[in-house]
């Protein structure tokens, strides 16, 4: 299991990284760990942590292995697939932007990453999308009965997600998540039902969100 933790969180407006911030007196980073390990579904963790966030990360989670992150997402998931010994079969690579995953969204991306070699938690597209161009005029109006949002976890085969990132870096592509760049391999990924609750904290009114969804006791600490 990867956990990205490496993220600057601008739009956070935090002087931290935002996986530090802190959800009810704990960093975004240890809510996530504890709800991924509440699965039960993997043996090894490794974060991929800022730079000047290692050592805190080595004391938080003293069973993991911590990585330095890179300047993208996609450079501090590489870091952590070259942490792993190559006998791991599977990885789930989750981002602590979501501290509030279920353990129960996690077991499902796992089991269907095991029997289809890829496999990510998203959930129902429920508003109208327009397509609209620089001039802020609508371009088109999307078919929302297709369309889903991506969260994670997602899973992967680790020899398939070392291939993807290879070929990514080979090719000099960016993409804003693993499945993206398994997908150009050519390979199906396959969707699991996520959760309305394991929203991603970007800007803070997200996390104010998160701070009712606890404290209304919507969802578990």
């Amino acid at each position: 299991m990867f956990v990205v933790a490496a993220g600057r969180g601008e739009r956070l407006g935090a002087a931290l990284p935002k996986a530090f911030v802190a959800l009810r007196g704990e960093p975004l980073v240890s809510h996530a760990v504890r709800r991924l390990r509440a699965s039960g579904v993997f043996d090894e963790l490794v974060v991929a942590a800022p730079a000047e966030e290692v050592d805190r990360c080595v004391e938080l989670f003293a069973a993991a292995r911590v990585v330095p992150g890179g300047s993208t997402r996609q450079e501090s998931v590489r870091n952590a697939l070259a942490a792993i010994p190559s006998a791991v079969e599977v990885v789930l690579v989750h981002d602590a932007a979501r501290p509030l995953v279920s353990a129960e969204v996690v077991r499902r991306v796992h089991d269907a990453a095991r029997r289809h070699g890829a496999a990510m938690a998203a959930i129902p597209v429920t508003d109208t999308l327009k397509a609209v161009a620089s001039d802020g005029t609508i371009t088109a109006t999307a078919h929302r009965e297709s369309l889903w949002m991506a969260q994670t976890p997602q899973g992967f085969h680790t020899e398939l997600l070392r291939q993807a990132h290879d070929a990514a870096a080979r090719d000099g592509v960016e993409a804003t998540d693993d499945a993206a760049l398994v997908e150009r391999l050519g390979h199906p990924v396959r969707v699991v039902e996520g959760s309305r609750t394991n929203l991603k904290i970007t800007v803070p009114e997200d996390l104010a969100i998160a701070e009712a969804l606890l404290a209304g006791g919507l969802i578990g600490d």
